[in-house]
């Protein structure tokens, strides 16, 4: 049984929800503009929330998207500016075309290894989000996937990333990125990073590919240095960033993040995390 097109639509009156487990899907724009709702349950029988479905739900503060559901629709939360953190689970394959766009409040995001594309302007408008991981199951982030993101200071981009979209990062204005790949792979699209925010190239991640551990700096291996508010720190979850030490495992910072682009080519530079 699912809940079909518009079912509750601009029903304002509706403060909180708990989907029964018969439920197995949520059709489109099924809940829009149900700009009253502050929580909902969703029940593990649901396998796909459909587009739009909590679209312009600006009251929502929080939603757990439980591990039955394997896709996530087109604007399914966009303008949910209420919303300050997601959790997408296991099993989520896909982000949909502007999926979270315009949720202003969200801070924080997390992808899980099961997602292999983020949708075109997936994210975009998220004004709050300061920092983002992707993971190495994810091959194609789409065109405007964060443009106007002005928060995001930091993102990963793990070598599984063979095609990012035009503008994917446009108006990320203190943006800094940290990717594997050693120069701009053939399918990453020629304004993939038209504002010429700072890219570290050739960083050695962690195992499961979500923080910088290293990277060797070279004549080509820093891009943009002198970009407007320069080169920000990478991001690890639960840590602090402690600079940038000429030693591995060393607790000493020869370099900050806003400096490292003097140290001298054939350096390996070793990012010290500090326990938050």
């Amino acid at each position: 049984m699912g809940i079909g097109v518009h079912a509750f639509s601009s029903c304002h009156d509706i403060t909180s929800l708990t989907i029964p487990d018969s439920v197995t899907s949520i059709g489109t724009q099924a809940f829009w503009d149900c700009y009253g709702l502050t929580s909902v349950t969703i029940p593990n029988s649901v396998t796909s929330i459909g587009n739009g479905a909590f679209w312009y739900c600006y009251g929502l503060t929080s939603i757990t998207i439980p591990d039955s559901v394997t896709s996530i629709g087109a604007f399914a939360f966009a303008e949910c500016s209420g919303l300050t953190s997601v959790t997408i689970p296991d099993s989520v394959t896909s982000i949909g075309y502007g999926a979270f766009a315009e949720c202003s409040g969200l801070t924080s995001v997390t992808i899980p290894n099961s997602v292999t594309s983020i949708g075109e302007g997936a994210f975009a408008e998220c004004r709050g989000l300061t920092s983002v991981t992707i993971p190495d199951s994810v091959t194609s982030i789409g065109d405007r996937a964060f443009l106007n993101c002005s928060g995001l200071t930091s993102v990963t981009i793990p070598n599984s990333v063979t095609s990012i979209g035009e503008r994917a990062f446009y108006n990320c204005t203190g943006l800094t990125i940290y990717a594997e790949a050693t120069s701009k792979p053939a399918g990453w699209n020629s304004s993939w990073n038209d504002i010429d925010r700072p890219v570290v190239w050739g960083c050695a991640l962690s195992a499961d590919k979500t923080y910088v551990v290293s990277f060797t700096k070279s004549a080509s291996s820093i891009d943009n240095p002198t970009a407007t508010h320069g080169i920000t720190a990478p991001y690890r979850k639960g840590y602090m960033f402690g600079g940038w030490s000429t030693m591995n495992g060393g607790t000493t910072a020869a370099y900050t993040a806003a400096n490292v682009n003097t140290a001298p080519n054939g350096t390996t530079l070793y990012a010290i995390w500090i326990k938050d």
